[in-house]
């Protein structure tokens, strides 16, 4: 089912990516589209839990200021992480807009509701 999902993801805007005659929504567009979206949202995942775990980590430290100090040292780099991610999403917004595609952007075709 998956796999099914994924066949129908495109994207027409880069579809003439590497091949000026080639069909909107090509299989190396869909393919490229999909992986910078699947790793966007799993950084954004990963950076929520581990933002979390370090909560977590500081409410049941008891005071421990070894434990206040690791807790504040992951919070601080599931910060340092969601920045990064917002700046690698604006690098491929700007790249998207400057080269006239934009990779964020995947709809599903051939989907009925």
């Amino acid at each position: 089912m998956i796999f099914a999902t994924l066949a129908q993801l495109r994207n027409p805007l880069i579809g003439s990516l590497g091949d000026p005659s080639a069909e909107p929504g090509t299989p190396l567009a869909q393919l490229l589209a999909t992986v910078i979206r699947f790793l966007v949202i799993a950084g954004a995942i990963t950076m929520i839990l581990y933002f979390i775990l370090g909560a977590i980590s500081w409410i049941t430290s008891g005071g421990n200021p070894e434990k206040v100090e690791k807790a504040s040292g992951q919070i601080t780099q599931a910060i340092t992480g969601m920045l990064i991610l917002a700046g690698v999403i604006a690098i491929i917004s700007l790249l998207g807009s400057a080269l006239g595609f934009d990779l964020l952007n995947i709809e599903l075709t051939g989907v009925t509701e």
